[in-house]
């Protein structure tokens, strides 16, 4: 699993600077919303968990493309966080209907405050 891409506003940020295998790394928003990064998977999966290390991310949605290139994403659903947790780490656990994803896009739309983190993300699924 790679990163592809990550967006702010548009503007390509460096993959890079886009490490999301660590706890201890992290990604952060540039302050402005909404912001979105790709991951790449290695071959098609048949995806039912995304668990997702963050801090201060409020709403979180979630799309997949099971193309061979990252261009049509369908929604599997968002998230929406009910409690801050000032400044620490929200380790949280999304399951889904079993889909098939080649690339899955993240975007968040809101934040707790001006900046958020992106930590680790972790995919279970089997291949397709």
């Amino acid at each position: 699993m790679a990163v592809a891409l990550s967006f702010s506003l548009g503007l390509c940020v460096p993959v890079a600077l886009s490490n999301c295998r660590h706890e201890n790394t992290f990604w952060l928003t540039t302050g402005l919303f909404p912001q979105e990064f790709i991951i790449a998977m290695p071959q098609t999966v048949k995806l039912s968990v995304v668990k997702t290390y963050t801090v201060n991310v409020k709403k979180l949605e979630f799309e997949c493309c099971d193309g061979a290139q990252p261009v049509n994403f369908e929604r599997v659903f968002e998230h929406v966080s009910t409690s801050d947790q000032g400044g620490k780490i929200q380790r949280e656990v999304h399951k889904m209907t079993a889909r098939q994803c080649k690339f899955l896009r993240f975007t968040i739309t809101a934040a707790f405050d001006n900046f958020a983190a992106v930590h680790m993300i972790k995919v279970e699924g089997t291949p397709a």
